[in-house]
């Protein structure tokens, strides 16, 4: 047998404390003899995309901010093959806290927050649906639609939603 050279028997171990190489050690110490070495890579390599998708590195998000999972902007959310897209939304800031000090009332003050947040996720190449943000705002969704549709008439403009972009193919959204 031919002895490995010194620095590769000592380092080469050191592979394995890498996200990918954990996985395929998983697969290969958990299911031996399940999975060859090629799909045992392929899963890793895929399980690792997933992962950076789900869970982006983020530089910092910011007080009143979230991280969530929206439908991917160019997938359908009744497709199988449905695809998400991580999106920091931000569910309180500086402008609303001056809507509270200013008086304006609770309702007024969420058609702001509903519109940022459809906003800011389809900028970053996300959707939501209504129900997304009723989730966010612990509130019936049939209502924040019915906030939605008055915002939208009273700024004359169509926010980025699923119901809109996905059921009715919408091209004018501000």
């Amino acid at each position: 047998m031919i002895r490995k050279p010194d620095d590769l028997r000592k380092y080469q171990s050191a592979h394995d404390r890498f996200l990918k190489p954990a996985i395929v050690n998983f697969f290969e110490r958990e299911f031996a003899g399940s999975f060859g070495p090629i799909v045992r890579e392929n899963i890793a390599r895929e399980l690792v995309n997933i992962f950076e998708q789900n869970a982006p590195e983020v530089p910092r998000i910011k007080h009143g901010q979230m991280l969530w999972n929206a439908l991917d902007k160019n997938t359908r959310a009744d497709s199988k093959n449905r695809k998400y897209k991580p999106v920091i939304l931000t569910l309180v800031c500086e402008e609303d806290i001056n809507l509270f000090e200013k008086g304006k009332s609770i309702t007024q003050i969420k058609k702001q927050v509903i519109a940022r947040i459809f906003r800011e996720a389809y900028e970053q190449g996300g959707i939501l649906s209504t129900r997304d943000i009723s989730l966010f705002l612990a509130s019936d969704a049939s209502y924040l639609s019915a906030l939605r549709i008055q915002y939208e008439l009273e700024n004359q403009i169509i926010l980025p939603h699923t119901g809109n972009l996905h059921d009715i193919n919408v091209t004018k959204i501000k």
